[in-house]
């Protein structure tokens, strides 16, 4: 009990370090990026790539797919979350990232996955923000409960989306290795 507890005070000290950090370099990196607000989100792209405008496209009609099909979605989304970065590949499709209060998306993945699939990983990140401004903090003994909510929510929006059963099975895929406790990585 006491392990578990110095080990979470740790997990927390480390990651502060690391949201402060992160912070401070993408608040420098953004004051040279593209930026342009698409649906009300501040999309700010950090990406080399020189089909700048391509991406904020794509990103709209990822943002139109959520508000057609799930509109209140899109309106709670807004409120957790204030920013979309752009970022080079990595090895996750996005993550959130709780010093700058923003959803991180890889521009391969805006780029080459569906509409869809992009639009469930907003959705994902989402929820992570949602949750951390509930005060729940992503440390390892939550992580596989947390992860549970967040596809249980790319899950319920896809639901919504007619003929979306490949990036469902994949979601699904997702959630039964997160419930094995088996996930790698950032789903």
């Amino acid at each position: 009990m006491i392990f578990e507890a110095c080990r979470c005070a740790w997990e927390g000290c480390i990651r502060s370090v690391r949201d402060a950090v992160q912070a401070l370099l993408v608040l420098g990196a953004t004051a040279l990026s593209q930026q342009r607000t698409v649906r009300e989100f501040v999309v700010i792209n950090l990406s080399d790539r020189a089909d700048g405008d391509g991406v904020f496209q794509r990103l709209a009609q990822v943002l139109d797919l959520i508000e057609r099909f799930d509109p209140g979605r899109l309106r709670r989304m807004r409120r957790y979350c204030k920013r979309i970065y752009i970022v080079p590949g990595g090895a996750s499709e996005g993550s959130y990232w709780r010093s700058t209060n923003a959803c991180a998306l890889h521009v391969n993945h805006i780029l080459s996955d569906s509409v869809l699939s992009v639009a469930m990983t907003i959705v994902h990140e989402a929820m992570h923000a949602r949750i951390e401004l509930a005060g729940i903090r992503y440390v390892s003994g939550r992580r596989m409960r947390i992860e549970n909510a967040c596809v249980r929510q790319e899950l319920e929006f896809a639901e919504l989306v007619p003929e979306s059963g490949p990036e469902m099975q994949e979601a699904r895929m997702a959630l039964a290795r997160v419930c094995a406790g088996n996930s790698t990585g950032t789903i």
